[in-house]
């Protein structure tokens, strides 16, 4: 059993997942082993766990003939358990949970990056892409302050930059845009107006085009109110006063007179109105003739514009804004350059500063990983960054300003002795790429707070004296992490802390993937047949003995 460390995988369970039914896999520290015949389903245990991590769910994961998959992962933080369960439905619904509490993908890959490190095929083929060789550089360096200073200034340039080139598209054309501008704001002046102003001017053209009936009807209305003894005015009083008279005889007839007083009150403002209409309403010609021009321009404007009334007045106001705009213009672009000017200048120094770091960690990282890679099998391999320096040629060259500066950095390789360097993307076999990546992860290992690493492939294109080499290598690193290694090799496989198998059974007439844990016998058996494949023999057996012994 392999030591306690402070954060590892410490249970591990899979469920409907591709054709495993149920799985429940408790781990310990220390290095673990995991082997199994080809196509037994090891690779399917490295997909459930990437889920863990944040991979993209696939339906087609789910078992046959099961409704959802579920993988859920224990983890042991200094005395502290982190419970992450991850299901998937049929219908491609998918639900995080995170110490029993819902969460989102995002929150899930943050925190998994911090807590586990799969080197598989996939890790390996990254460092055939040079752009990913900064970021091992800046891994080592560890300085997370000064590149996050220098990106939070280089997003404050690409900021500015885009904004003086804005500036000066419209320095460029501010003559005649602002011909059109005030072209447009005094066609507009004219006939910007509130909606309700509009219906008002809707309504008075109604009136005026009515204009000798409406007058007749006003002088009408006027008459029936206040105009003879039998208007509805004077009928109203006489008949306030008998209700008056009958309230004393009969308080029936009391509440009546308050509401009779609110008639005669709604009749006064009634007048009102109608006197209103008659002796300030200008009834002529001329005024028609000015709200129907009116109205006309603000249909006019509307459809040449292409917008509603009540939209002239924003619209207008938009204009005026942009006109300040451009009569302040050349004002404005010149604030933004001085500006841009000092970003750019603080941006160049912090990326000078970086790369000072980068030449110094370069070259530390690059030493630590040729003394591993010696005890990896290269005997004689040197390894070096190239980093180059691509300075911008001014605040214009934005190209250059990288998100991780002004760097460019490519590892360069030279496996034998005597040999040039060469590019490692151009000249590294998967086997040889398997083991670089190990190195730089050995190297790294005391920058970064993952304490689980899980290794897929690593024993690629590799075997004899060379794999028991990656297997010692891999046992001495955890000391220091948890360790969990998928191989093909009895060479790593006998030096494993902990050991499970991986196979296929048939229960039930289905076939499903059964992982155990092996001890004694059995772990001498599964090394046996990794050295001889179905036939074993007792010669297999005497040197999967001698492989365990060497190991403990």
């Amino acid at each position: 059993m392999g030591r306690k460390i402070s954060q590892m995988l410490s249970h591990l369970r899979i469920k409907d997942f591709a054709i495993i039914d149920d799985v429940d896999i408790q781990f310990g520290g220390g290095f673990t082993v995991i082997t199994g015949e080809t196509g037994a389903g090891k690779s399917i245990l490295i997909e459930a766990i990437t889920l863990l991590l944040g991979s993209k769910g696939d339906t087609d994961f789910i078992r046959n003939k099961s409704e959802e998959l579920i993988v859920e992962g224990v983890f042991e933080q200094g005395g502290k358990e982190l419970l992450i369960r991850r299901s998937l439905n049929i219908s491609g619904r998918s639900k995080i949970y995170i110490n029993n509490e819902i969460s989102t993908l995002s929150q899930l890959r943050d925190l998994m990056a911090l807590v586990v490190d799969i080197s598989g095929q996939h890790q390996h083929q990254m460092l055939l892409n040079e752009e990913f060789h900064i970021e091992i550089v800046d891994s080592y360096a560890a300085d997370t302050k000064l590149l996050g200073e220098y990106r939070l200034l280089r997003d404050e340039y690409l900021s500015l930059l885009s904004e003086l080139n804005r500036l000066e598209t419209i320095v460029r054309e501010k003559d005649s845009r602002l011909d059109f501008l005030k072209f447009q704001r005094q066609e507009l002046a004219g006939a910007a107006i509130e909606q309700a102003e509009y219906e008002r001017l809707l309504e008075e053209s109604n009136i005026l085009k009515n204009g000798a009936r409406f007058q007749q009807m006003l002088a009408d209305a006027e008459s029936l109110l206040y105009g003879q003894d039998e208007s509805i005015s004077a009928m109203l009083g006489r008949l306030r006063k008998r209700i008056s008279e009958l309230s004393v005889i009969s308080k029936e007839f009391e509440s009546f007179q308050g509401e009779l007083s609110g008639v005669e009150a709604v009749l006064s403002e009634l007048e009102k109105l109608i006197s209103r209409k008659l002796t300030k309403t200008d009834f002529s010609p001329e005024r028609l003739d000015e709200v129907e021009s009116r109205l006309h321009l603000i249909k006019r404007l509307c459809e040449k514009y292409r917008i509603s009334v009540d939209e002239l007045v924003p619209r207008l106001r938009k204009i005026e804004s942009e006109i300040a705009e451009l009569e302040n213009s050349e004002i404005v672009t010149k604030d933004i350059r001085k500006r841009l000017e000092s970003v750019f200048s603080e941006l160049n120094r912090k990326a000078e500063r970086l790369h000072q770091v980068r030449l110094k960690s370069s070259a530390e990282i690059a030493s630590k990983c040729e003394q591993i890679l010696q005890r990896l099998g290269f005997k004689g391999a040197e390894i070096r960054f190239e980093i180059q320096y691509e300075k911008p040629s001014g605040i214009y060259d934005r190209e250059k300003v990288c998100e991780r500066g002004f760097d460019r950095a490519r590892i360069l390789f030279a496996p034998n002795v005597g040999e040039e360097f060469k590019p490692l993307s151009k000249i590294a076999s998967g086997g040889e790429l398997s083991r670089v990546m190990l190195a730089f992860k050995s190297a790294l290992s005391g920058k970064d707070v993952v304490d689980t690493y899980i290794f897929d492939e690593v024993d690629a294109g590799i075997g004899g004296a060379v794999a028991e080499s990656v297997g010692r290598f891999l046992k001495e690193l955890s000391v220091k992490k948890q360790v969990i290694c998928i191989t093909h090799l009895p060479q790593i496989a006998s030096l494993g802390s902990e050991h499970f198998t991986v196979e296929k059974v048939v229960q039930n007439r289905r076939t499903t993937i059964r992982i155990r844990r092996i001890k004694g016998e059995e772990r001498v058996e599964e090394i046996a047949r990794m050295l001889g494949g179905h036939t074993i023999t007792e010669k297999n057996r005497a040197y999967a003995r001698e492989l365990l012994d060497r190991s403990s």
